[in-house]
């Protein structure tokens, strides 16, 4: 859309804040007719009105390493707690169905992994998105047997599977 039709559609919302128009060109000297100072406060942390709420310590809203949530978890609590290696084992074995796989992969990206031939009989899984999250979880494996393990899936004949083994091996994921 035109500049100006971006401008409208900031000016049109009762509450701008977030917006963004993005200019894919250089702009010339003379095609700027004013300039304006903001406040250098101006604009919000992590989102907008979030003075005096109190913040979500999930770990999809306050990931393990983000800026802040130790303290934030220990202010507000802790209401979710991440499972224990052995519990996570004890999942994936009793798991059939492929969403309960995934889900404790996904985990065991958060925990100390361990060996790698725990979870190397998912490679023959006939779901390819129980191989794709395999491929993503063994990227934080470490040692020649996730590397194997990673190469083999490499070689799968799903393009999702092979594209995040790749990933996983250059490291690029």
């Amino acid at each position: 859309m035109s500049a100006a039709q971006a401008i409208a559609v900031v000016r049109a919302r009762e509450d701008a804040r977030g917006y963004q128009v993005v200019v894919p060109r250089a702009i010339g000297r003379a095609e700027i007719h004013r300039v304006r100072h903001v406040r250098q406060v101006t604009g919000w942390r992590y989102e907008p009105d979030a003075h005096g709420k109190v913040p979500c310590s999930c770990m999809a809203c306050l990931p393990v390493g983000a800026y802040g949530a130790v303290g934030i978890r220990a202010r507000f609590g802790d209401d979710w707690v991440m499972p224990s290696k052995p519990e996570l084992m004890d999942r994936l074995a009793a798991a059939v169905a492929v969403d309960e796989i995934v889900d404790v992969l996904w985990y065991l990206g958060f925990r100390s992994r361990g060996a790698p031939e725990d979870v190397a009989y998912l490679a023959d899984h006939p779901s390819p998105k129980v191989r794709t999250a395999l491929a993503g979880v063994l990227a934080r494996y470490r040692g020649r047997a996730a590397v194997t393990l990673l190469r083999r899936l490499a070689d799968d004949p799903d393009d999702e599977v092979r594209e995040a083994a790749v990933e996983s091996l250059t490291g690029e994921g």
